[in-house]
């Protein structure tokens, strides 16, 4: 196992992967509860996974309901990024091969930031953690910076698919009021049969609020 890092690999990962293999990452001995979406979380640092920060297991709850759904899936709209290196999104990315994501948050500065970027990457790989420097760009990745998820307004005039979205995902500011507020402006951007997934409902506002 790798406990003390000495070096990095060329991409930027702890120089153990080239004598154990993934196996060495703390990230991958995390257990996934035979959950692919608490994998790819773990994969990429997200606290919905079972290892970085709050660990919060979600991976084991969402692989039942959205499995199903993964070839078909075409558009999912989350509010709220989590923090710089978008762990959640390249996890749904993923997950979901054909569908194009819609992320909302109240930050601009903070994404474009790139010492902000690097240090919060930095951080993450100690751990094993992937990470893109160029998932704002890509391809099927939809930034909405600015949204705030308790502006009804701002939320009803969002850019999306007239077709609607398959998924949306509420992790935003985590309180009860501004749920309220996503919820019924968004409900009606909702395709038949999709599914609305509300995080952290007991949490309370975030302390920075």
């Amino acid at each position: 196992p790798c406990s003390v890092v000495h070096a990095w690999t060329a991409d930027g990962y702890p120089d153990c992967s080239k004598h154990a293999g993934p196996a060495c990452f703390p990230n991958r001995r995390a257990p996934d509860h035979h959950s692919l979406l608490n994998h790819l979380f773990n994969k990429w640092c997200s606290d919905k996974g079972t290892y970085w920060l709050s660990k919060h297991n979600y991976g084991a709850a969402y692989d039942t309901v959205l499995r199903p759904t993964r070839r078909r899936t075409r558009h999912l709209l989350e509010l709220g990024v989590g923090d710089e290196t978008a762990g959640s999104l390249n996890a749904w990315r993923e997950y979901f091969p054909r569908a194009e994501f819609w992320i909302a948050d109240i930050d601009q500065a903070r994404f474009a930031d790139k010492k902000q970027w690097a240090w919060a990457s930095r951080q993450k790989r100690r751990h094993g953690c992937f990470d893109d420097p160029n998932v704002w760009s890509a391809p099927r990745v939809h930034p909405l910076f600015g949204v705030d998820s308790s502006n009804r307004t701002q939320l009803r005039n969002l850019p999306l698919p007239a077709e609607g979205v398959d998924l949306i995902i509420d992790d935003a500011s985590h309180a009860i009021a501004h749920q309220l507020i996503a919820l019924e402006a968004l409900w009606p951007r909702l395709k038949d049969g999709g599914f609305y997934i509300v995080e952290d409902l007991t949490i309370g506002a975030l302390p920075w609020m």
